[in-house]
């Protein structure tokens, strides 16, 4: 098996195109990221949401 690249530092470059290359790369794993977090948060933040509308609810009807 060969390798396209003789050297890490060529493939890091890859042959003038590397700061295209892992900045995209960079920004995909980025976005992913926050979207997987904003994806586990959303469900937490809407029974927190749920919990303080059904709390004010509650309380409107006692007054």
């Amino acid at each position: 098996m060969t390798f396209y690249f003789a050297s890490w530092s060529e493939f890091l470059a890859m042959g003038g195109h590397g700061l295209y290359v892992w900045l995209s790369y960079g920004i995909f794993f980025g976005s992913l990221g926050v979207l997987t977090w904003q994806s586990v948060r959303a469900p937490k933040r809407w029974h927190r949401e749920q919990q303080l509308l059904l709390k004010r609810q509650r309380q409107n009807r006692s007054e």
